[in-house]
């Protein structure tokens, strides 16, 4: 008898920007640490795409520049200083969208923040554009 995938589960589709792929590159790749925790990010999304990744996981502040421009753009820690941007958004939601990893201080969000920082990279998070993977 063959398993047959459950009819009404919607499965995952990755989307990921450029910049995703660049950050990930210069971040992760070289790192079997890194490599591994962000595995672990994907298999907790890949099965249930709402569910957090730790206490890290969750969106930007409300009312703030990223929140505010991009409704629903989450944040979830790989290091202390380091995150994956991502958004989910879709039907039942199935989709993920991968913008990239940025340090505190790249989004804008260190001590002290940074609001001219942050409005520049929510400018550039808004104009992305994003591929489907094969993951």
């Amino acid at each position: 008898m063959q398993n047959k995938p459950a009819q009404n589960t919607p499965s995952v589709v990755f989307r990921r920007s450029p910049e995703y792929k660049e950050t990930y590159l210069k971040r992760i790749k070289g790192s079997p640490q890194l490599r591994a925790k962000f595995r672990d990010f994907m298999e907790i999304k890949r099965h249930n795409p709402l569910q957090p990744f730790g206490s890290s996981d969750k969106p930007f502040v409300g009312g703030g520049i990223f929140s505010s421009e991009i409704p629903g753009l989450m944040h979830a820690h790989i290091t202390f200083d380091l995150s994956i941007v991502y958004k989910v958004a879709g039907k039942n939601p199935t989709e993920v969208y991968l913008y990239g990893f940025y340090t505190h201080d790249e989004l804008g969000t260190g001590q002290p923040s940074n609001r001219a920082k942050q409005h520049s990279m929510a400018r550039s998070f808004k104009n992305r554009t994003f591929a489907e993977d094969q993951e």
